[in-house]
C-alpha cells in the first residue's frame, strides 16, 4: 500500500469553496439537487487539482456522510503499520489521527480482503471495538476499501 502520509499532501492552497448543506435541510427534490451539486463540485475540484490532499479528503467525507444519511463518516489511510483517520464528518466519526491496527478488526479485514464489509451490531460484533462504539453511540458501521487488490488503501 502506498504511504499517503501528510508529507505527500499537495501544498497548493484550497481555492475552491464547496458548501455542504446538512442532510436534514435537504428534503425531497432539494436533497437530490444538493447531492448532485456537491458531487459536481467535488469532480470539478479533483479535475482542477486545486486543493491539497487533506482538504480533498474532508470534502469527500462530508459528501459521503451526506449521501449515505449517516451520523458520521471517516476516511483513514495507511500510515506506517496503522490505519490513521485523516478526515471525519459527523458526531459519530472517530477523532482525527485515531489509529487502527491494520492486522485486526473490521478495517483490517476490509483491507486484507479488499472488499466492503458491514457490521449490523457494533456492540456485539467481535471484529469491532465495542467499547469505542458505545462511547460514540454507534450501533452499525461499514468499511469500504479504496482501490482493488493488490493496491487497496
Amino acid at each position: 500500500m502506498p504511504d499517503l502520509s501528510l508529507s505527500s499532501a499537495s501544498q497548493i492552497p484550497d481555492s475552491a469553496s464547496l458548501v455542504f448543506q446538512p442532510k436534514n435541510e435537504l428534503p425531497g427534490f432539494a436533497a437530490d439537487w444538493g447531492r448532485k451539486q456537491t458531487l459536481a463540485q467535488l469532480r470539478a475540484s479533483i479535475a482542477a487539482g486545486d486543493v491539497n490532499l487533506d482538504a480533498m479528503l474532508q470534502r469527500i467525507v462530508d459528501a459521503a456522510e451526506l449521501f449515505t444519511y449517516a451520523n458520521g463518516a471517516a476516511i483513514a489511510l495507511h500510515q506506517d503499520n496503522w490505519i490513521v483517520c485523516r478526515a471525519r464528518a459527523g458526531e459519530m466519526a472517530p477523532d482525527l489521527e485515531s489509529k487502527l491496527d491494520m492486522s485486526s478488526g473490521i478495517s483490517g479485514e476490509c483491507l486484507q480482503l479488499g472488499k466492503a464489509l458491514c457490521c449490523h451490531d457494533a456492540w456485539a460484533d467481535p471484529r469491532v471495538n465495542a467499547e469505542a462504539c458505545r462511547r460514540l453511540g454507534m450501533r452499525s458501521l461499514a468499511a469500504a476499501p479504496i482501490g482493488e487488490k493488490p493496491n487497496v488503501v
